[in-house]
């Protein structure tokens, strides 16, 4: 299972913290640099490794700044399956109104 985040903010952050149930993680530019506005991250789930993919799952999402500070948003029910891929757009002018929705592909 793959959750695919395109960043649309119009505002800097480093990463993304995702959890659900006794998980915890996230991503990242293997450089340490911002997230930048138009750029996909991806983060892949193996059944039986990471989680078992059977049923659903609530999963917390965050942005984390450079100084890892964390900004939620909106916890996301999702139907944990194999060859699943789920798409999402973080958007906001700010911190203080990011959002994240789920949209129909990352190019979309």
């Amino acid at each position: 299972m793959m959750l695919s985040f395109k960043n649309n903010a119009d505002f800097a952050f480093h990463s993304i913290g995702i959890s659900t149930r006794n998980i915890s993680g996230g991503i990242l530019n293997a450089d340490g640099s911002p997230v930048e506005k138009g750029q996909i991250l991806r983060k892949e789930y193996i059944d039986q490794t990471d989680i078992d993919l059977e049923g659903e799952a609530a999963f917390n999402i965050a942005l984390i700044d450079k100084e890892k500070n964390r900004i939620p948003l909106k916890t996301k029910i999702l139907k944990l399956e194999e060859n699943k891929e789920y798409f999402f757009e973080i958007t906001g002018s700010s911190e203080s109104d990011a959002a994240l929705k789920r949209i129909d592909k990352a190019g979309g």
